[in-house]
């Protein structure tokens, strides 16, 4: 357990604040886009809000896979050569991110909830349902991505 807290890192208390953080995040965003589904598609919202909250949860895990990958991008963009091009530089890998997890989250959620079992239980196809993940992930990410931005951004 030591060598997990090394460098004054304060794990149970990381994950408490990060916990503090993901948890009304994929409320607010599984409330938006289950008014989606409700607007777009016509399902009312208790019909989908659990599938789509462990929809959220699920990409939630997901993009820690992109995570990991996160700061290989950065590096890739080779915007590391000087701190003044890494301040200038972000704004665009910070949007490159914002993008790949963007695209990451329509893919996972659009998997979990065009399973046969789920649209047969809503009655729609699965075009519509992609579509209508699509257009809450945009919605979603108005709010999601500048917090992203602003919270990783350098100062």
């Amino acid at each position: 357990m030591q060598a997990i807290l090394a460098d004054a890192i304060n794990l149970p208390l990381v994950a408490g604040l990060g916990l503090i953080t993901i948890g009304p995040l994929t409320l607010l965003v599984t409330v938006i886009e289950s008014f989606v589904f409700r607007f777009y598609l016509k399902i009312g919202f208790r019909v989908v809000v659990k599938r789509i909250l462990v929809a959220n949860i699920l990409s939630t895990l997901a993009g820690g896979l992109l995570l990991i990958f996160q700061e290989a991008i950065v590096y890739g963009t080779g915007i590391q050569e000087s701190i003044p091009a890494f301040v200038r530089g972000y704004r665009w890998v910070g949007l490159l991110l914002i993008v790949g997890y963007f695209m990451k989250s329509v893919l996972v959620e659009g998997f979990w909830l065009t399973r046969r079992q789920f649209i047969g239980k809503i009655g729609r196809r699965g075009g519509g349902v992609l579509r209508a993940v699509l257009i809450g992930n945009v919605f979603s990410y108005l709010i999601v991505g500048p917090l992203f931005y602003i919270t990783t951004r350098p100062h």
